[in-house]
């Protein structure tokens, strides 16, 4: 179970720390107009088709996506400490981590991936950013295991590079 507190993990000890933005939001034009096109031929057909309320919906999403492309991303700070992992202020201990898994094909992919326990707990995909995942993984192995079965990036890693979310 994660433990929500900023003053616990000020006094671990940290092996491993980086930082990296919530989200990805490096778009090229070509996404921009593709989707422009989408949004676009959904709307025309909205209003051909007389579902005024879908066209109203796609009036939202458009404002909504323009708001959120002003918002500058949040940095997430991620730890690997002696004793379990932390985001930002959740620790969580090695008793609540099944596995792991680090999928490395540079320069597109470089990823952590962490499976928990228990049901409420999502597994989670780290970028590495600049990190050497050789150093990363010869230390988790000390406290959990490696998963060796899956090693490539989910479905939804791949649509979320490929889309740039």
């Amino acid at each position: 179970m994660a433990k929500n507190n900023s003053q616990d993990l000020k006094s671990k000890k940290i092996v491993f720390h980086w930082q990296f933005p919530e989200t990805l939001r490096k778009k090229s034009k070509k996404q921009y107009l593709i989707g422009g096109f989408v949004v676009l031929a959904l709307f025309i057909w909205a209003i051909w088709d007389k579902n005024f309320l879908f066209a109203f919906f796609l009036i939202l999403l458009i404002f909504t996506f323009i708001l959120e492309l002003r918002r500058k991303p949040l940095m997430v700070d991620f730890y690997i400490f002696e004793d379990g992992v932390g985001f930002s202020k959740k620790f969580y201990p090695w008793e609540d981590i099944k596995n792991f898994r680090i999928v490395y094909e540079p320069p597109k992919i470089k990823r952590l991936y962490l499976d928990f326990k228990g049901a409420f707990n999502p597994n989670t995909s780290v970028p590495l950013e600049n990190e050497n995942p050789v150093e990363i993984r010869r230390f988790l192995k000390k406290y959990i295991p490696e998963d060796l079965d899956r090693p490539y990036e989910t479905l939804i890693d791949k649509i979320n590079r490929y889309l740039g979310l």
